[in-house]
């Protein structure tokens, strides 16, 4: 399949891009809403570092999962925003073949060490909330463990980044090299296999285990809060009637206080981790699958052109 393809992340192409409304509207978005992400990707998760760095002395296993969480989110930042940001500013790929597999390979290790480190945290917290005694048995080393797993996983998962992406003409003795994906030549099926590989083992599994994680969660500090709250009233009604001096005892109310609001900060965090997980990566794996499987699907094109002008004229 000949003609200009897109020189993003993705795997997939467009033989009907114009050229001149990508590298000159389409880019000036692209280059703004990356340079804000990247910054604060970089500055946010650095952070975070620094304060763990200079004000805990040792790190809980929690703790030790939110560093590497920090981490894999810092990988993305310079090895998947950064290199698409400089892309998108010289609009064809600058460097040899060697360093076109070198990012491409990159830039998907960062997507699954991200979303891998991010599984083995909820995996963590399910077992340390939902299975306690088990809970006792894992060290720090296990801990360790789990996180080599995630990192192990995402480099192996990225290696067919090496083969299928190559620096190639963009045109036939044009001269002009880009960083694409060869399945285009292939067969349909390949691409689609591919994509749906792709969106199987960074966004619909690990939501699935994200999503069962943290509603077990959820139902175990719900029950014990639950439990806890009814033992407490009734303490407190056996109190009463044993008073011989017909005084109601005081009733410490605050521990229950405390106990429902830390049932609802926890509830809180868990949607918000499910749903920010779910809304992030969403958009990105609807379209690429919708490229993968509908050949028409409406990704360039007069309608798509004209919304890129709109967005130009809002941001200028």
């Amino acid at each position: 399949m000949d003609g200009p393809r897109h020189n993003s992340t993705n795997f997939t192409n467009s033989n009907e891009t114009n050229t001149a409304v990508y590298s000159g509207e389409m880019a000036k978005i692209e280059i703004i809403v990356q340079a804000i992400i990247l910054y604060f990707t970089i500055f946010g998760n650095a952070v975070v570092l620094i304060v763990f760095r200079w004000k805990l002395k040792r790190l809980s296993r929690m703790q030790w999962f939110i560093v590497h969480l920090c981490i894999a989110d810092i990988f993305v930042g310079f090895f998947n925003i950064l290199p698409q940001l400089i892309w998108d500013i010289t609009y064809r790929f600058q460097g040899p073949n060697f360093l076109c597999k070198m990012v491409k390979y990159f830039q998907l290790v960062a997507m699954y060490a991200s979303t891998y480190v991010l599984v083995v945290t909820a995996l963590d917290r399910y077992i340390s909330i939902c299975h306690p005694l088990t809970s006792h048995t894992w060290t720090k080393r296990r801990a360790n463990a789990m996180v080599l797993v995630a990192w192990v996983l995402s480099l192996v998962f990225s290696i067919p980044q090496l083969i299928l992406f190559t620096l190639m003409e963009t045109f036939p003795g044009s001269g002009e090299y880009d960083c694409w994906e060869t399945m285009s030549n292939g067969e349909p099926w390949e691409i689609k296999a591919y994509a749906t590989w792709i969106f199987l083992s960074i966004y619909f599994i690990p939501f699935l285990i994200l999503s069962f994680a943290y509603s077990r969660i959820c139902y175990v500090v719900f029950i014990s809060v639950s439990s806890k709250e009814q033992v407490r009233v009734s303490f407190n009604t056996k109190a009463s009637v044993c008073n011989k001096k017909g005084n109601l005892l005081k009733t410490p109310r605050a521990h229950t206080r405390c106990a429902s609001k830390s049932k609802k900060k926890t509830i809180y965090l868990t949607m918000t981790v499910v749903l920010c997980f779910l809304v992030c990566w969403g958009p990105f794996f609807v379209a690429q699958m919708w490229a993968a499987y509908d050949p028409t699907a409406p990704f360039t094109g007069k309608s798509v052109v004209t919304m890129k002008r709109s967005l130009i004229k809002m941001i200028e």
